[in-house]
């Protein structure tokens, strides 16, 4: 009898042991998915339930910049439709703590009105995602209200003539990763299928090291691409000093995309707002060199940060790289 009592007890406690390792699993999504390294990545790509990717497939050659909607220079509109710049990555403004928009509608309906009109004018039609960037040190994506209000004025900003959503949501702490995947989730449930999901993703961690909260295994960032259509890959807050070490940075990136097969669309966004070493040209010239040695590019196309920090000679640079 004693016996008996003692190997019900020991399987209930071994039962318990395994349930609180499974549990606490699932708290890491960097973790969750398959058997990795330090830092998240492992050999195969990450398994993603099919109904959980969002993927319109969009023509490579496309480029994009980021503008905002008090922009009103038709002569930046016209660099921009000559350099095939289709997709529009458009600040809309500060968002508030509880997650709506600040920005007035009559605001947003001049811009959409301008832009409407030199379409018309110029037979070229603009991809326009509208964003607000949003730092998680200040926001909490978990607050009362914030998501349903975050939706909601996104989706009225799709019925007013944008085509989706870009989603500028940085310095993710990982109690909230989870939170984040479940928004784009939301996210591509409730967008139209024929409107587009873009995301701006953290760094891939190349060193195992995902205690940033700007630092991303490359198992979570391929969880974040799946549930998108658009990733616009950063080239730029490496915090390098010098432009060699910049280029290796900018490498080890580009190189870690390339180690995946990708269900999205992804630009490579290039820095016109940095100082030194992260320049136009190191940042131009370090993606050519990566993408030279590798058999395909995965790239769609690039995408300046911003339009409002390029200048004439800069624009001389893109309109001669793109060519």
């Amino acid at each position: 009898m004693k016996k008996s009592v003692f190997i019900i007890v020991g399987c209930l406690v071994l039962l318990l042991i395994l349930g609180v390792v499974f549990f606490s699993s699932l708290k890491n999504p960097d973790n969750n998915i398959n058997p990795s390294n330090d830092n998240g990545s492992s050999d195969n790509p990450v398994v993603t339930d099919s109904s959980l990717i969002r993927y319109n497939k969009i023509s490579s050659g496309h480029n994009g910049m980021i503008i905002n909607v008090w922009l009103e220079d038709k002569q930046i509109l016209d660099k921009m439709r000559d350099n095939n710049m289709k997709y529009l990555f458009v600040d809309v403004g500060d968002t508030a703590k509880n997650g709506k928009l600040k920005t007035s509608e009559e605001d947003i309906e001049h811009f959409l009105d301008k832009i409407r009109s030199y379409e018309s004018a110029n037979n070229f039609d603009f991809v326009l995602l509208p964003y607000s960037e949003i730092m998680l040190t200040d926001y909490d994506l978990t607050s009362s209200g914030f998501e349903d209000n975050f939706v909601n004025d996104y989706n009225r900003l799709i019925e007013m003539g944008f085509d989706g959503i870009h989603v500028d949501i940085e310095a993710i702490p990982s109690e909230q990763r989870e939170d984040y995947l479940r928004l784009l989730e939301r996210l591509g449930r409730e967008v139209p299928k024929n409107k587009f999901v873009s995301v701006y993703p953290g760094t891939i961690s190349v060193d195992g090291k995902t205690n940033s909260v700007w630092v991303w295994s490359l198992n979570y960032y391929q969880q974040v691409a799946d549930r998108a259509d658009i990733v616009s890959v950063s080239g730029y807050d490496s915090g390098s000093e010098s432009a060699q070490e910049y280029s290796a940075y900018l490498n080890e990136q580009i190189n870690a995309i390339l180690s995946r097969e990708w269900n999205t669309n992804l630009f490579f966004t290039v820095p016109t707002h940095k100082s030194y070493p992260e320049t136009l040209d190191n940042s131009l010239g370090a993606y050519s060199d990566a993408l030279n040695s590798a058999n395909d590019n995965p790239f769609t196309g690039i995408s300046v940060f911003a339009e409002w920090t390029t200048d004439d000679n800069e624009w001389k640079k893109i309109s001669n790289f793109i060519e």
